[in-house]
C-alpha cells in the first residue's frame, strides 16, 4: 500500500485593530526592519520553551544582510514566526482547546492510529506566505528574551520575499534606501 502524505490545513483568525498593510504602522510595530535569507528552517511547535500550549510557530535561523531599522549587530540570528506545518500526532501534545476539537472531530474516526501519526496539520493566518529556506525577503521583527529569539511579526505584512537581483544593485538600493527612507524601482520595459 502506498501512503499519500496527508495534510490537515487550517487557517488563523485574528482580530486586529491596526491596519498592517500601512507602512507607518508596521515601521512603529516593529523595533528591527531586516533584509535576511532563511538559511535554515528547524520544524514547527505548538509547545513554548515553559511548556505551555501555543499556536503554531515555525522557527529557524536568519542570515543578516542588512540592517534598515534597529540595531542588529549578529549576521546569523534565530527567528520565530506564527503559522507552519507539525506532524498531527505533535500538534496533540499542545494547544488543549485545538486539541480537543481536533480529536472530536468525527472526521479523524476514519484514519487510523498509524495514518494519524503520519499525519501533518498547516496552519497559517489567511493571506501569510510560507518562509523557504534560501529565499531572502523583507522582514519585521521583535526580540522575544523569553524565547531568545526575533519574532516574525504582522502575519502576511511581516515578511516580504524579494526578487532575487545582483549584489552590488542591491548593495546601491539599501545605501539609496537608508539616504531617502524610499525604494526606487527601476522597471525594464520591453520595445
Amino acid at each position: 500500500m502506498i501512503y499519500v502524505e496527508k495534510t490537515i490545513k487550517n487557517t488563523m483568525n485574528f482580530d486586529i485593530e491596526e491596519n498592517l498593510s500601512k507602512k507607518e504602522v508596521r515601521n512603529n510595530h516593529a523595533k528591527y526592519i531586516v533584509i535576511a535569507k532563511v538559511s535554515k528552517i528547524n520544524g514547527a511547535t505548538n509547545v513554548s520553551k515553559k511548556g505551555e500550549g501555543t499556536i503554531i510557530a515555525t522557527n529557524g535561523e536568519l542570515k543578516i544582510i542588512d540592517v534598515l531599522k534597529g540595531d542588529i549587530k549578529d549576521k546569523k540570528v534565530k527567528f520565530s514566526r506564527a503559522g507552519g506545518k507539525m506532524l498531527y500526532s505533535e500538534y496533540l501534545k499542545g494547544n488543549k482547546a485545538s486539541r480537543e476539537k481536533l480529536k472530536d472531530n468525527p472526521e479523524m474516526d476514519k484514519y487510523s492510529k498509524e495514518e494519524k501519526n503520519k499525519m501533518y496539520i498547516e496552519e497559517y493566518k489567511d493571506g501569510d506566505i510560507k518562509l523557504e529556506e534560501g529565499k531572502t525577503y523583507l522582514i519585521y521583527m521583535n526580540f522575544d528574551k523569553e524565547e531568545n529569539s526575533y519574532l516574525i511579526d504582522l502575519f502576511e505584512y511581516g515578511a516580504r520575499e524579494l526578487e532575487p537581483i545582483q549584489k552590488n544593485t542591491l548593495q546601491k538600493a539599501l545605501s539609496n534606501y537608508k539616504t531617502t527612507n524610499k525604494v526606487e524601482r527601476k522597471s525594464k520595459s520591453k520595445k
